[in-house]
């Protein structure tokens, strides 16, 4: 079932923002109507972090004091549609609010992006029979596919990574087409997929 709309120059407002909470990696649970503040800053060539500002009383405010995962979206018709902002999930990294609460201090939430889970997947052991001769792990000749997916899967190997997925092959991209460079890398144990 699908519904068509036909979307306008007037359809276009100045954008509304929206945050939408979630288990960590899982469910929906719903949106964050009462945020007072919301910041989400994406700098070039690091990890995006958001903070928030929420009334303590208001609804669903009770997700915030735990691990949780948010969704940013932004509509630009006025709230017909809603898109997720680019780079724009993340997970809660910490929380403040006041423990006498009375009604007059929001809480205080900070977030950083979801990608900041990569950095955890640590290659620590390189296969014997994959060291070159300083131990780090040796990919001669080979597509990120096959870097990718031996990295990964390592990780994941180690218990790192629940609920996440790499779609990719080590023939194919997450489009579906054959990788295109072929390359030498070395990696030492400590490197992560951040």
């Amino acid at each position: 079932y699908e519904v068509e709309q036909e979307i306008t120059r007037e359809d276009y407002s100045a954008p509304t923002v929206r945050v939408t909470a979630y288990d960590v990696l899982g469910d929906r649970i719903g949106q964050l109507p009462d945020v007072i503040k919301c910041t989400v800053t994406q700098p070039r060539n690091d990890v995006s972090s958001l903070t928030l500002e929420y009334a303590p009383s208001g609804v669903r405010a009770d997700v915030l004091t735990g691990a949780v995962e948010l969704g940013v979206e932004w509509s630009y018709t006025g709230g017909r549609i809603w898109e997720e902002l680019p780079n724009g999930r993340f997970i809660s990294q910490s929380m403040e609010c006041n423990a006498v609460d009375d009604g007059t201090k929001a809480i205080s939430f900070k977030g950083i992006h979801i990608g900041h889970m990569l950095e955890e997947a640590v290659l620590w052991e390189v296969p014997q029979d994959s060291q070159d001769s300083d131990g780090k792990w040796n990919f001669l000749s080979r597509n990120a596919g096959t870097i990718l997916r031996t990295v990964w899967d390592a990780a994941v190997a180690r218990g790192w990574g629940d609920g996440l997925t790499l779609d990719v092959t080590p023939s194919k991209d997450s489009a579906g087409e054959d990788w295109a460079t072929i390359t030498t890398l070395a990696f030492d144990k400590t490197i992560t997929l951040g």
